[in-house]
Parts: C-alpha cells; sequence; structure tokens
C-alpha cells in the first residue's frame, strides 16, 4: 500500500545560473557541495564581511553623531549646549586615549603571543635554531612537511625581528597608528600559517625510541594551544582597533558639533548639517547593503552542478564562484500544512506522478527536489510551496500548463486497510461502525498511512470484521 498525497500544481521553466558576487572578497564559508539539490532562497556561498561590519558600526556611529547635531542645530543653541558640547569633547578625547592606549597594548600583546608561539613553543621542536639553517628534531614521513616547517621557522624568524624594531620605541602617532595594527594582523595571520606547517610535520613524525608518541602528543598539544593563542589575539586586535576607530571618529564628530554650536546657528549651518546626515545614512546603506550582497543565495531551487572557490580563496569581480542547474521545466504545487509534516526534502529521492492536462492518458514521472521553507497563507489556511523535477520525455511540456501530482509517501506491504469513506472524524478521534451479529456498534480507530482511497488501520479492527457505511 503506497500513502500519497494528492495536490494540484503548474508546470514552470527553469535554466542554468551562473552566479558570483558583485565585490570581490574572500570565501569565508560555502554551504553546498557540488551535486546538492538547493532551494530557492538558500545560502550557498559568503565572502568575509569582517571589516564591511567594523565599517557598517563606525558608519552607524557617526549617522547618530549627525543626526543629533542637525536636530540641535534646527532647535537652537543655549549657553547650557554649549557647555555640555565642551564636556563631550572632554570626554571623547579621554575616551579616544584610552581607547589608543588599549589598541597599542594589544599590539605589543600581539608581538608577544607570536614570539611566545614561535620561539617558546615552536623552538622546542628545531636544532640550530637561531642559525640560518634550523633544523626539526624529529624525521617526517614525507620531505616536504619537514621542508615546509623549517622554511616557516626561518621566515618566522625574521618576521618577528623586524616587528621587535618597529614596536621598540613604543611611541605610536595617531597618522601611522592603523598601519602598525594592519601589520600587527598580518604577522599574526603569518604566524598561524607557521603554526599550521609545524602541527602538519609533527603529524607526519615518525615515531622512534627517541621520538614516542607521548613526545608527538605532547608537541600536538603544545603547538595547539599556541594556535589558540595567536586566533585569540588576532580578534582581540580587531576588537581594539574598532574601539579605537568609533573613538576617534566620536572626537572628531564633539568637536564638529561644538564649532557649529560656538559659531552659533545659520541657515546654512543647518543644510550643511542636513547634508553630512543624509551622506552618513547613504554610506550606512551602502555598506549594508554590500555585506547584504556577500551571501550568495539560490535563486530558484536547482542541483548545485559546480563550486569554483573554497572557503579562504579570493573571488574576482567578474568571475563565477558557483553555477546551479535547472534546466527543463519543473512543477510547482502547494501543500497543505496538513499534509505537508508527511513531505521529505530528499535532494530528489521521493516518487511523484504527474498527470498533465494537456496529456489526460499520459501519466509522468517526477522527483520531489525541495520543499520551500517559508509558509504561504491562502484564505487563512497555510500552505508550503514544493518543487518536483519532470523525468526526461518526449511530450512538448510547455510552462504554465496545470498538472494533478500524486506524491508517493512511503510504502507498507501487508497492512490492514479499509475505505477512507468508511471513516469517520471527530473532536474525540476516528470511528468506524462495525457490524456485530444483528446490531452496529460504534469502534474508535488508530489509523496509519493513506492513498486517497484507502487508509490504514493500526488499531481497532481485526481482519475478517465487516463494517458499515452511513449513507449521509
Amino acid at each position: 500500500m503506497n500513502e500519497i498525497v494528492k495536490v494540484r500544481g503548474e508546470v514552470l521553466s527553469e535554466k542554468d545560473y551562473s552566479l558570483g558576487f558583485l565585490t570581490p572578497g574572500t570565501v569565508r564559508r560555502v554551504y553546498v557541495k557540488e551535486g546538492d539539490f538547493v532551494s530557492q532562497g538558500s545560502p550557498l556561498m559568503k565572502l568575509d564581511t569582517t571589516e564591511l561590519e567594523i565599517t557598517a558600526n563606525r558608519l552607524r556611529a557617526v549617522l547618530a553623531q549627525r543626526e543629533a547635531n542637525l536636530d540641535k542645530l534646527t532647535a537652537g543653541y543655549t549657553v547650557e549646549d554649549l557647555n555640555v558640547a565642551r564636556t563631550e569633547v572632554s570626554k571623547a578625547t579621554v575616551t579616544l586615549g584610552g581607547a589608543k592606549k588599549n589598541l597599542t597594548d594589544e599590539l605589543a600583546n600581539a608581538y608577544t603571543v607570536a614570539d611566545d608561539a614561535a620561539r617558546s613553543k615552536g623552538d622546542a621542536l628545531f636544532f640550530n635554531v637561531k642559525s640560518t639553517s634550523p633544523q626539526l628534531i624529529f624525521d617526517t614521513v614525507n620531505v616536504q612537511l619537514k621542508t615546509d616547517a623549517v622554511t616557516g621557522r626561518v621566515t618566522e624568524e625574521s618576521l618577528l625581528s623586524l616587528w621587535k624594531q618597529a614596536l621598540a620605541s613604543g611611541v605610536f602617532p595617531d597618522t601611522t597608528l592603523e598601519s602598525f595594527v594592519v601589520t600587527g594582523k598580518e604577522n599574526l595571520v603569518k604566524t598561524r600559517n607557521f603554526l599550521d606547517s609545524l602541527a602538519l610535520a609533527v603529524n607526519g613524525a615518525v615515531i622512534t625510541d627517541k621520538t614516542t608518541q607521548s613526545t608527538v602528543d605532547g608537541w600536538r598539544t603544545s603547538i595547539a594551544a599556541a594556535r589558540t593563542n595567536v586566533n585569540a589575539a588576532i580578534t582581540t586586535l580587531t576588537a581594539a582597533e574598532d574601539k579605537w576607530s568609533i573613538a576617534v571618529a566620536n572626537l572628531a564628530l564633539a568637536k564638529d558639533e561644538l564649532a557649529l554650536k560656538e559659531a552659533g546657528t545659520r541657515q546654512e549651518d543647518i543644510v550643511f548639517a542636513k547634508a553630512q546626515a543624509a551622506e552618513a545614512e547613504s554610506s550606512v546603506k551602502a555598506t549594508e547593503y554590500q555585506i547584504g550582497q556577500a551571501t550568495l543565495y539560490a535563486p530558484v531551487s536547482a542541483k548545485v552542478s559546480k563550486v569554483y572557490l573554497e572557503e579562504g580563496e579570493a573571488f574576482t569581480t567578474g568571475n563565477t564562484a558557483l553555477s546551479l542547474s535547472a534546466s527543463g521545466n519543473k512543477i510547482q504545487a502547494d501543500v497543505s500544512e496538513l499534509e505537508i509534516g508527511k513531505l521529505e526534502d530528499t535532494n530528489g529521492g521521493t516518487s511523484v506522478g504527474v498527470k498533465l492536462d494537456a496529456f489526460p492518458n499520459t501519466e509522468f514521472g517526477g522527483r520531489l527536489v525541495s520543499i520551500e521553507p517559508k509558509e504561504i497563507v491562502k484564505d487563512g489556511d497555510k500552505y508550503y510551496r514544493v518543487n518536483i523535477s519532470i523525468d526526461p520525455t518526449d511530450k512538448a511540456i510547455r510552462p504554465g500548463m496545470s498538472a494533478d501530482l500524486t506524491i508517493r509517501v512511503s510504502v507498507k506491504s501487508g497492512v490492514l486497510k479499509i475505505p477512507a469513506f468508511a471513516i469517520t472524524k471527530r473532536d474525540k478521534g476516528m470511528f468506524v461502525n462495525v457490524i456485530d451479529g444483528e446490531a452496529v456498534r460504534e469502534v474508535k480507530i488508530e489509523a496509519g498511512i493513506s492513498d486517497g482511497e484507502f487508509t490504514e488501520i493500526t488499531s481497532g479492527l481485526e481482519e475478517g470484521q465487516m463494517i458499515t457505511v452511513s449513507s449521509e
């Protein structure tokens, strides 16, 4: 016995899609793999938006301050307003000083973390480490692993030496502080890459009497801790940079606001403030739009035919990041929430019988491709849209054709079944009239699957019992 869901649908056309981002960037997440079936609106790939999100936060702060400035200008300024503005400049100056101190401390800490990771933890795995030709103290199953680790250590030594010289004065002018931060984050990433190569070498270590499994396990733990510390330093340095950037913007805005108030309210000041607020709002929307466009979504339900990029790789504008294959026709239908629980999005694994009005004597094969997540409300009832692929055929199927669909949910054999119309449904359950001698009595039953004509009985009836159906 087949359990089915019957529904009416419509044929739609499909095509192939080559998808890419509007802007270049580094791929942060890939949500799908080749061969996957994806529903319309499903996320496919995302670029790294860390810097954009930092920029958006800074711009939102700018917008809020400029809108406040405009409100004040429009209302006019008092002596109290001037005093408040001067106080805000003082506060913003102190905040900026604290943010800069915190950022410079994190710059020094970033070097300390990298130095500890490479020299304190990493050097335990080398000898002649201070020379131009350090060597690992163990052999690896792959010579390239050893070569990469040694080369990385030589590069790391040069990096740490130059970095220490740059930080030696402890003086970070405002005009060059940002470049120190950029260098610090780049150096942390390079240190992490060195640790990655060292971890690969340890994983490929040849076990000997001197290089025991216990020793190798200890090295792994030490390197893992170093990598964790480096990642934490990157996160902390980025957060400190964000706070410093916002503090710089806030001080500039506070000074601008004080200058406007001291000059007195003029019509041209109001016009200028409006323009500044509009400019800030436009910048926020543009950045938020960029963040939104950093994620690719499936335009239709389709199969992922090709994924061109992996996480960490760079996307260049004008290229294709991912391709979807949706050639031919599909059928869309809306299934009631009362029936949708029977269906599963099985990436084309559920069989569907298709009968088109245009070909009444032919049944086509089909597959349930996807169930869209968002509900559709019709006359107060909820439905969920399903997408059906049509098996290849020589019939001229065209978009707009109507179809009756029979979605085959499950198959059971050896079940007890009765005609579906013999069941009476009420609030307290389902009931059947059973002939007992010369009398008729009502029996409560539990039902299983149904094919629209017959319904499986899981309890309440036994094989051979006679039932009767009301004429009403």
